[in-house]
């Protein structure tokens, strides 16, 4: 229980700090801040979830629970504010056929690597 906890928290601090930090730098300072704050959030993110370890991993599992808790965080707070979902059914429609083209190509790219070894 304690490690599924972990992952919940850990997904949690990283979804607010992406729809709070992030609205507000690209708001007050543009795109550049924008960019900076992508990269700052998701670097704290995958450093707090995975370097420390508060999310659970299954061992031969892959890391999909930042973007996804992320993805989620982002729909519900557009649907608990009172925005329609189905602008938002095309993207992710993509991101998830992304997601499983940037697994498939991780996986071969994994397997090349153990070939060559």
């Amino acid at each position: 229980m304690k490690k599924y906890l972990g992952t919940v928290i850990g997904v949690s601090i990283i979804s607010v700090l992406a729809f709070a930090v992030f609205e507000l730098l690209e708001n007050a300072y543009g795109v550049g801040a924008g960019w900076f704050a992508s990269i700052w959030i998701i670097g704290l993110g995958w450093y707090i979830n995975h370097a420390i370890g508060i999310v659970h991993k299954i061992k031969g599992g892959v890391y999909v629970n930042m973007a996804l808790g992320i993805g989620i965080a982002g729909i519900l707070k557009d649907v608990f504010a009172g925005k329609p979902f189905a602008p938002s059914a095309p993207t992710l429609f993509w991101v998830i056929i992304g997601g499983i083209l940037g697994g498939y190509l991780a996986n071969k790219v994994n397997e090349n690597l153990r070939d060559q070894n």
